[in-house]
């Protein structure tokens, strides 16, 4: 039996729960009601602007029928005319964690593969025509975060903890922020723009609740390309509901975004071989009476600013001699490009 997430997390059992929700918002007339219950607290959001606030659950809760009435009970409070939430703000999201404490290793690269399979398309169904989503840089889809690459194959390439290496500012913007996965054992899907609707805010998180727990019908991510390969229709009637693989079909181009992360992809899934990864990663970590908790890096600590000079009088005849300066100096450095004259 191969170790699961939760046991190297230090856990002595999975977590309870499906999801965890996180609900950015922003409000341009009044000030944001505090909701701290029905497993909903309430957090201070510095990077939001006018009147803003982050409401997170709790602890994971049921994907099942009970998640609309939890997330209704919120946004029911946010449609106050008086308090003026802004629905699609470019700078407000929707955030779902996938409690996946419970699956190995494996199993969790082979969902993070199945998303990324489909990311394009799900992140165009997220933006719904609004341009807010597709290169956002709180959320960028893997073809647009290249440069990530080599960490995540760094780490899978790594044979003490898996997803030791993924704690750094870069993983933890993209649209799969694998960054979660050590500090609160879960895949954090952050491309869903911040609406206020229960009825799209639920569908949402069930259905990636849905994508992450069919995805272990492929042994591996390597399998999981090779049925891509052999019957694309398989892949998308295994991972999703068949009301959202009608949503899906009806997104203008929907293939051609799926092949767009392919290559990439490739690199992923078929980077060794899975089981004998596993194997050795079951060997190499022995936890024994003691479970050792994955390192996490510590967060940097916050920019403290420098003291500023005074500020001088303005001094008109200064100013226009640094000005003439600059600009001479950028005139050496650039000379204007004959083709452009």
């Amino acid at each position: 039996m191969s170790n699961k997430l939760y046991q190297y997390l230090g856990l002595a059992s999975p977590k309870r729960g499906d999801v965890g929700l996180e609900l950015e918002v922003e409000a341009v007339v009044g000030p944001l009601p505090a909701v701290n219950e029905k497993k909903w607290r309430t957090k201070e959001d510095g990077s939001l602007r006018w009147h803003a606030r982050e409401y997170v659950t709790s602890e994971p809760v049921g994907a099942g029928d009970t998640l609309h009435g939890r997330i209704k009970y919120l946004t029911d409070k946010l449609q106050n005319p008086l308090i003026g939430v802004l629905p699609n703000s470019p700078r407000t999201s929707f955030h779902v964690h996938v409690n996946v404490t419970n699956l190995t290793p494996k199993q969790i690269w082979t969902a993070a593969c199945a998303y990324w399979l489909f990311e394009n398309v799900l992140v165009r169904h997220c933006d719904e025509g609004l341009g807010t989503r597709e290169g956002n840089a709180f959320c960028l889809r893997l073809t647009d975060a290249e440069a990530c690459l080599p960490r995540i194959k760094t780490d899978l390439k790594h044979h003490r903890f898996p997803f030791e290496k993924l704690n750094n500012d870069g993983i933890r913007n993209m649209g799969l922020n694998l960054s979660a996965l050590a500090r609160y054992g879960s895949l954090e899907i952050r491309t869903m723009r911040g609406s206020i609707d229960p009825d799209i805010l639920t569908q949402w998180a069930q259905e990636l609740n849905t994508l992450v727990n069919r995805s272990i019908n492929f042994p591996s991510p390597a399998n999981l390309m090779d049925t891509y390969y052999r019957d694309f229709g398989v892949v998308n009637r295994l991972l999703f509901t068949e009301q959202f693989q009608n949503i899906i079909r009806a997104i203008p181009d929907w293939r051609d975004l799926v092949e767009e992360n392919i290559g990439i992809l490739c690199e992923i899934a078929y980077v060794h071989d899975w089981d004998k990864w596993e194997a050795k990663l079951d060997k190499t970590v022995d936890f024994g009476p003691m479970r050792v908790p994955i390192p996490v890096e510590p967060e940097p600590f916050p920019d403290v600013e420098e003291p500023q000079p005074p500020i001088e009088a303005f001094d008109p005849f200064r100013a226009r001699l640094n000005h003439d300066r600059n600009f001479q100096f950028q005139v050496r450095r650039h000379p204007i490009n004959e083709d452009f004259r």
